[in-house]
């Protein structure tokens, strides 16, 4: 099956970085409803406290300083 806009509902996604572009890719498929997993290679305590917010406030499964 080919993946969509339409149905990236629900669908596991993992986004790799919180760069600019991953922020907006996060933010992008959280919007679609997809299940969203980050990993980035910088600590948790090393990200934005309004970023870690919306992360921890949409779901996202988050990775800091390891794979997933």
């Amino acid at each position: 099956m080919k993946i969509t806009v339409d149905n990236i509902k629900e669908r596991k996604v993992l986004v790799v970085g919180l760069g600019k572009s991953g922020i907006a890719a996060v933010e992008a498929m959280v919007k679609l409803g997809a299940d969203v997993s980050v990993q980035d290679s910088k600590a948790a305590d090393a990200v934005d406290a309004d970023l870690m917010a919306y992360l921890k406030e949409n779901g996202v499964t988050c990775y800091f300083g390891e794979t997933p």
